[in-house]
């Protein structure tokens, strides 16, 4: 018996048939463990999503230094109103202090002139304390 006619007619493309099926499912899962895509095209893929997550990055740093820097103009600008007022209630404390220096000034030596036993009138007011006195109690 020679091997044509043992495998017979419908044995050889059985064979055949059998042989093909097996390559067919060999390459297709060859073909599944691939990349979907090719490497180069990958890595612009992903340099490409890269650049739109830095991009949205830098867009929201770029919001949050203008929201700061508005807070640090705000603060800055409140810090110069309040050394202003810082500076007027340090020039009105010292108005005060010379204006109370005058009047002790002035009662010590209405004081001194009463003790003493002098006429009338005493001593006048100083002029930076005749603001700050009635009129009609002027000389």
């Amino acid at each position: 018996m020679d091997a044509g006619s043992a495998l017979g007619g419908g044995g050889l493309i059985s064979v055949i048939l059998a042989i093909g099926a097996g390559l067919k499912w060999w390459i297709g899962r060859k073909d599944a463990q691939k990349d979907p895509i090719p490497k180069d095209a990958a890595a612009v893929a992903l340099s490409a999503s890269a650049v739109e997550v830095m991009q949205a990055v830098t867009s929201e740093m770029r919001a949050e230094m203008s929201d700061l820097r508005a807070e640090v103009s705000a603060l800055r600008y409140a810090d110069r109103a309040k050394e202003a007022r810082l500076g007027a209630a340090e020039s009105t404390i010292q108005h005060h202090e010379s204006m109370f220096g005058a009047a002790l000034s002035y009662i010590d030596a209405l004081l001194r002139h009463i003790r003493s036993g002098k006429p009338w009138p005493p001593a006048p007011a100083p002029a930076d304390l005749r603001d700050l006195i009635d009129p009609s109690l002027h000389d």
